[in-house]
């Protein structure tokens, strides 16, 4: 149905009492990139505690139909967006590739895109600057990557992406993820 289709789940443990476990899933428009829905369930553990959350959101023009339910507690509403406002979480890979994808690499600098900062549930504004190509160690090889930095209110991320345009690490400065596995099934020539 002319979309791409990221999912994506992550599990961290910090000790035997403390975890948090999240699947997500972005869905967006195959030519403009433009999101079509996103759906995050969250758990988080800390000894005998749990706390359950799940957000989606259904695009649908320019508004934005936002539905949290945590632990039981529900809340909707609708949010008018600029048409194509980009859907991203600070803390989840998949949403950059709207940025990357607008990204104008002739251009290069910093580039300011407007977004929709789903955790928050707030327009934003965020800069998206490409640096310098460097080598890093990815699964135990070195591969020659861009990096790109995405600057928020309140943190920085750099993105390490290849020459296919994967996302192959991020660091947050207190964490760092790399790409360990890269499922294509999706490719049309696979149907």
């Amino acid at each position: 149905d002319n979309t791409i289709v990221f999912k994506s789940t992550i599990e961290l443990v910090m000790s035997d009492e403390v975890s948090m476990a999240e699947e997500s899933e972005l869905v967006l428009e195959e030519e403009s990139y433009f999101p079509r829905s996103y759906r995050v369930n969250k758990r988080m553990r800390h000894g005998e505690t749990v706390v359950e959350s799940r957000i989606s959101v259904e695009m649908f023009a320019n508004v934005a139909r936002m539905e949290k339910d945590i632990q039981g507690k529900s809340e909707k509403r609708n949010i008018v967006l600029p048409t194509g406002t980009p859907l991203v979480s600070a803390d989840v890979i998949h949403p950059v590739y709207q940025l990357l994808f607008w990204y104008d690499r002739d251009k290069g600098g910093r580039q300011a895109f407007r977004v929709f900062e789903i955790s928050r549930r707030v327009p934003e504004e965020v800069v998206l600057t490409r640096g310098d190509r460097e080598n890093v160690m990815i699964a135990g090889t070195t591969a020659e990557v861009d990096v790109y930095v995405l600057e928020w209110p309140t943190q920085r991320v750099r993105y390490y992406v290849d020459d296919e345009g994967r996302v192959v690490a991020t660091d947050m400065g207190f964490m760092r993820t790399e790409l360990t596995e890269w499922n294509a099934r999706a490719s049309k020539d696979e149907g």
